[in-house]
């Protein structure tokens, strides 16, 4: 995972092996696969702020990120002349 300005950039891969044992043959199947995913986020961000949690799971990964927004400074008042 990366986060650079107001993008964020989720990576990640899936490997899987099986094999089969039979009395007279041999099979054995492999799998990879990867993703990329990118999103643009629309508002601005503090990044030192982020928290990742997953829930790993035998077939599945599944996850919660928390981005909190930047807080931006309230606009000073226009003196007036």
């Amino acid at each position: 995972m990366s986060l650079l300005d107001q993008t964020l950039t989720i990576k990640g891969e899936k490997k899987q092996e099986k094999e089969g044992k039979g009395e007279h043959d041999y099979r054995a199947e492999r799998s990879y696969r990867t993703f990329a995913r990118t999103i643009r986020l629309p508002v601005p961000v503090d990044g030192s702020q982020v928290t990742v949690g997953s829930d790993l799971r035998r077939w599945s990964t599944s996850g919660r990120l928390t981005i909190p927004t930047r807080t931006q400074a309230a606009p000073a008042a226009l003196a007036r002349r």
